[in-house]
């Protein structure tokens, strides 16, 4: 070929796979853009010279119903569906909250914000994170960073899931609402601080905040409140896998539920307790555990936390090379299973008995598993593949 004609055909090459990339969208375009709260046109709801002469009280009042006016027209076109229009009106209003003042601006991005993160529109949360983070900036510089400015900064930060901008602004409205006393307040921020921990999965930090919250509800005499931090704390010690921890809290929790005769709630705090208690190698105490919760749990008629503690019970005498008491807990697990309409756990405990009975070399009672599986899968429109294929394997042996 000849180098022109390469050349021709390189530059007709790469022409087409440009024209055939796809378009960007909307809001992706956005970031190639100029900041849409930095535009400089003159806005009709502003008059001349704003810069040289701030504006009045009557001036801001007119011009704080205009923007809630905006606010609410943008409102009305994103539940059109029109995103980009909702945002084009909603990048004005901000724009012009700037002129009443850094707090309401900060309160208008947190609200805009908001539905950027919502429906993930990462190019505008950007453009508002930035924002956000440029008036705290300036206000440090400044020394102006109060409290109107950073309660409002904490409550848009959190809004927009930014974790440790929020959790700074919060620890300075934590120092105010420590001074005034106020425990309904004091709970409130420090529930709040606690769900910025776990957004960000700070499991220790959490803690720390749940175990302050428990012994404000126990000084207060709060026994609903006293449940769900002990239940929160329970969680937690899970997640940062201590056990021991979780056991004590959990025994805590059961103490309260006998106590308040809220029955329906043991079965499955106690199948809990004997997880907890089978992850520390006590395997006789969660045996005897999961055993307590099954009874009660059958004894009212909660198949499903009944079926759960036999199929745990069944798989803790597995783990421990006791297949037959394991088959037995299997088929005592089927009755509460078939009590509680869980066709889908049925069809897992047959399995794992004929599992079982492919390890014990016992292929006829394999099969009646497998098939009594095959069953239930067909039934459920599930795995019915997988027990065919063992059903064929099983059958070899006989």
């Amino acid at each position: 070929m000849k180098p022109l004609t390469f050349l021709l055909t390189l530059l007709l090459i790469l022409s087409l796979g440009t024209s055939g990339q796809a378009q960007e969208s909307p809001e992706e375009d956005r970031e190639e853009r100029e900041n849409p709260l930095e535009f400089t046109e003159p806005d009709p709801l502003l008059r001349p010279a704003i810069e040289q002469r701030p504006l009045s009280t009557l001036e801001k009042r007119r011009l704080e119903e205009n923007l809630d006016d905006l606010a609410l027209q943008a409102a009305q076109e994103w539940e059109k569906d029109n995103p980009e229009e909702a945002f084009d009106i909603w990048y004005r209003e901000l724009r012009l909250r700037r002129y009443l003042g850094p707090v309401a601006e900060v309160n208008a991005l947190g609200r805009v914000g908001k539905v950027a993160w919502e429906s993930e529109r990462q190019a505008d949360l950007t453009v508002i994170r930035n924002r956000l983070e440029a008036i705290q900036t300036e206000a440090e510089e400044e020394e102006t960073l109060e409290k109107p400015l950073y309660w409002a900064l904490g409550k848009a930060y959190e809004k927009i899931r930014l974790y440790p901008n929020a959790l700074a602004m919060y620890e300075l409205i934590l120092a105010d609402v420590r001074q005034t006393r106020n425990i309904n307040q004091l709970e409130s921020t420090l529930k709040t601080i606690a769900g910025l921990h776990l957004g960000w999965f700070k499991y220790a930090d959490a803690a720390s905040v749940y175990e302050e919250l428990l012994l404000i509800a126990r000084s207060q005499y709060n026994d609903a409140a006293i449940m769900d931090y002990l239940e929160q704390l329970a969680y937690i010690y899970d997640q940062m896998v201590e056990p021991e921890k979780a056991i004590q809290t959990r025994q805590q929790l059961l103490e309260r539920y006998q106590k308040k005769a809220l029955i329906a709630q043991i079965p499955p705090l106690k199948i809990a307790i004997a997880e907890n208690y089978e992850t520390i190698g006590e395997v006789e105490t969660a045996n005897l555990t999961y055993q307590e919760a099954f009874s009660l749990a059958w004894e009212n008629q909660q198949f499903g936390y009944a079926s759960t503690a036999l199929k745990q019970l069944a798989a803790l005498y597995y783990e421990y090379n006791q297949p037959d008491y394991a088959l037995e807990i299997y088929q005592e697990q089927l009755k509460a299973a078939q009590y509680a309409y869980d066709f889908y756990t049925m069809m897992e405990t047959y399995e794992k008995m004929g599992d079982i009975y492919v390890e014990l070399e016992d292929y006829q009672r394999a099969l009646i598993a497998y098939q009594e599986g095959l069953t239930l899968a067909e039934r459920l429109d599930y795995a019915q593949y997988e027990f065919q294929e063992k059903i064929d394997l099983v059958s070899r042996f006989l």
